[in-house]
């Protein structure tokens, strides 16, 4: 496939993420690719967006990054829809997303015997209060579904003829941290270390401050998947869900040198210096880094923004700017979707 334009899109969800890939094939085909889709109520955003931009009710394929609500949520509001009434809501033809109950079994957990339990409880972390779990919902849809997971550059796991693929988590390193995922599920004690981190150390320091704060402690958070969106031979797009220095050290080492000297880093954690350090900065030098936050006061934190600002890279945030478009090759818009500016 080679992609001839194409369109991405940071909607503003406040701290929360909902990012939509619009592009063109060769034979002026048109696809939709979401990376996750904000909290419930932005379900009907990201459906709005589609429809009113993009002028197509299909999402060719939904990436769910990991299982936190502000990143899932807004998927099961669509897919509500879609039950309802497939002529007027969004149609997701295909997901990929984690599946703790895949990796987890009786063995791992306190007071369970049976495997068929404890993969039902594993799931609950994509619940919503309605009492909706997002899994049981593509299931019961009977829409394909496929883990995001990297197999090391394995073209059989790549999308879109290679345009698109997952660079973290692979299987062992998710594997490791279903046990310690946030659910009612009580854990045995077992001996950490495949999760440890591996200090790695590319280049300068670009902010002293940044590089000593503690690493993201939420296996929610460093499960998240890393996507890259790769549509000619000189542009690639980062997308790093909430993921952590601890998700950086335990990617396949051909994987992270595919991240370097990115067109774009989308910044994890809505810019919170839990998630970022010099070495990860160093090694993709985006020439631009987006934000999706809330204000400054909550995530984004001025030394994330000052250690990309002194790497090189053009930063904007959702909280600044309101919804984010970068473009090729698409006309320009009219309305307040505009192009991005810079902090």
């Amino acid at each position: 496939m080679k992609i001839s334009r194409f369109e991405i899109d940071f909607l503003n969800v406040e701290d929360a993420d909902a990012i939509l890939i619009h592009f063109y094939d060769e034979h002026d085909n048109n696809y939709v690719v979401a990376i996750d889709a904000g909290r419930y109520g932005d379900g009907d955003t990201v459906s709005k967006f589609v429809k009113d931009h993009y002028h197509t009710n299909v999402i060719d394929l939904a990436i769910c990054t990991h299982c936190d609500d502000d990143h899932y949520g807004g998927f099961i509001k669509m897919l509500e829809e879609q039950k309802k009434n497939l002529y007027k809501g969004i149609k997701i033809n295909s997901f990929m997303i984690n599946d703790p109950g895949k990796y987890a079994t009786a063995d791992d957990y306190k007071y369970y015997r049976l495997n068929a339990n404890v993969k039902d409880k594993a799931r609950e972390v994509y619940d919503v209060e309605n009492d909706k779990n997002l899994i049981e919902m593509i299931d019961e849809l009977k829409i394909k579904r496929t883990e995001a997971l990297s197999w090391g550059g394995n073209n059989d796991y790549s999308f879109f003829d290679g345009v698109f693929e997952i660079l973290a988590p692979t299987q062992s390193y998710y594997q490791s941290l279903v046990p310690s995922l946030r659910n009612d599920l009580i854990p045995y004690d077992t001996n950490d270390s495949d999760t440890d981190d591996t200090s790695l150390c590319y280049g300068q320091c670009l902010s002293p401050k940044l590089d000593a704060t503690p690493d993201d402690t939420s296996s929610h958070n460093r499960s998240s998947v890393i996507v890259m969106f790769k549509p000619n031979p000189t542009d690639k797009f980062i997308f790093m869900g909430d993921a952590s220095e601890s998700s950086f050290n335990g990617m396949i080492p051909s994987d992270r040198d595919k991240m370097k000297n990115a067109t774009l880093l989308k910044v994890p954690h809505h810019g919170s210096h839990h998630n970022l350090s010099s070495s990860i900065i160093n090694l993709i030098n985006p020439k631009f880094a987006i934000v999706s936050a809330k204000s400054t006061k909550k995530y984004f934190s001025p030394r994330v923004k000052f250690a990309l600002k002194k790497k090189g890279a053009l930063v904007c945030s959702t909280h600044i700017n309101g919804s984010l478009w970068f473009h090729h090759g698409i006309d320009g818009r009219e309305d307040e979707y505009g192009p991005a500016s810079f902090l």
